[in-house]
C-alpha cells in the first residue's frame, strides 16, 4: 500500500478490513475502489519525506514539511511546533505497536492542532486515515513490531522502481544517513 501512495502517487482510501483480502498463499488484494485518494509527484515526496523525517526524529524537517503542505501558515511559530511534534513523537519510538494508545496520542495531538492552527489537506488526511486501519492490522498480526526501527519499511528506496519513480535522492539522502546513524 505505502509503495503505491509513493512510487505511483494513487492508493485504496478505505482499507477497513471489509476491504482488504488475504489469500491462503498470504498475498494481500484490496476490494471496492470507490474510495482513492491521489497524489502529484511533489505530494508524493512530501510524503516520503515525511516518513523519513519522523523516522529520522527530524522535527524541524517534520514541521518544515507541514509549512510546504500548507498545514500551518508560514508565520507558524516554527520552534513551537518543533518542540510540540517532538513531545508527541518521540516516546512513541520506544514503543511497539501493541503498546501505542491513541486514546493517549489523539487528545495530545488535537491539542497541538489547535494550538498551532493545523489544518491537514484533504489527501494526506486520507492517508492519515488508512494509516489507523493498518495499525490495527499490525496489532493483529505482528503486535512486538516496532514501526519507527524497521528499515524494510524504506528498503523499497533501494530498487529501480524507486529511480523510476523520478525521487529526489539528493533531498532524501540526509533523512536516510539520520535513520541509519539512529536520528
Amino acid at each position: 500500500w505505502l509503495l503505491t501512495v509513493l512510487l505511483h502517487g494513487f492508493f485504496h482510501g478505505d482499507a477497513h478490513a471489509g476491504n482488504v483480502l488475504i489469500s491462503r498463499d498470504g498475498r494481500i488484494g484490496f476490494l471496492d475502489f470507490g474510495i482513492i485518494g491521489r497524489f502529484d509527484h511533489a505530494q508524493r515526496h512530501q510524503v516520503l519525506r515525511y516518513v523519513l523525517a519522523f523516522g529520522a526524529r527530524d522535527y524541524a524537517a517534520l514541521a518544515d514539511i507541514l509549512i510546504e503542505i500548507g498545514a500551518v501558515t508560514t508565520d507558524v511559530d516554527r520552534e513551537g511546533l518543533v518542540a510540540a511534534l517532538g513531545e508527541i513523537y518521540a516516546p512513541l519510538f520506544a514503543k511497539s505497536v501493541q503498546d501505542i494508545s491513541y486514546n493517549d496520542i489523539l487528545p495530545q495531538a488535537t491539542r497541538i492542532a489547535y494550538e498551532f492552527g493545523v489544518t491537514i489537506p484533504k489527501e494526506f488526511m486520507l492517508v492519515l486515515k488508512q494509516l489507523l486501519f493498518f495499525d490495527r492490522y499490525a496489532k493483529r498480526a505482528a503486535p512486538d513490531l516496532n514501526v519507527f526501527s524497521d528499515y524494510y519499511l524504506v528498503d523499497f528506496l533501494f530498487t529501480p522502481a524507486a529511480m523510476k519513480a523520478g525521487l529526489d535522492f539528493n533531498v532524501l539522502m540526509p533523512l536516510l544517513r539520520k535513520i541509519q546513524d539512529g536520528h
